[in-house]
């Protein structure tokens, strides 16, 4: 394992996903590859300078080589404006010969089953590497304390 892409989304997750990476990374002798994904409405050129979800965009990646530096992990960052999502990524793995795709997974309960939104379906779906998630959990579970 040479190369691990971590795909931010701007939820809490992409801290607990960065930080397997790193160790993941570590272990390895792997380089990080942090990558935040600003789909842009088609009414935009791709090269739009900042629009506000690019801002955004810049902050997860920001706090994701902050979070990197400090625990002694090399990262490479970058901000990719496309027009969707899933295939940007697969198309990012693809050129950057990614070994390994981590991905952060918001909890989300709807009628008890596993949400992932289309981005998330298409990468599970056509990426060419592994692709490890990281779901964030649901403890405590209604309020109860586990033993």
């Amino acid at each position: 394992m040479r190369k691990i892409l971590v795909l931010l989304s701007g939820k809490p997750i992409d801290a607990e996903a960065l930080a397997f990476a790193c160790r993941v990374g570590s272990e390895h002798g792997a380089q990080v590859y942090p990558i935040a994904v600003i789909e842009m409405r088609r009414t935009l050129p791709l090269d739009t300078a900042d629009l506000p979800e690019m801002v955004e965009g810049r902050r997860w990646l920001d706090a994701a080589d902050t979070q990197a530096t400090a625990a002694g992990c090399r990262v490479k960052s970058t901000l990719l404006t496309v027009r969707s999502a899933g295939p940007a990524v697969v198309d990012e793995i693809i050129e950057r010969c990614i070994d390994v795709l981590i991905m952060g997974i918001p909890y989300e309960k709807r009628f008890g089953e596993l949400e992932l939104d289309e981005a998330h379906q298409y990468i599970l779906r056509h990426a060419p590497c592994q692709v490890w998630l990281v779901r964030e959990g649901a403890l405590p579970l209604d309020g109860r304390t586990c033993r």
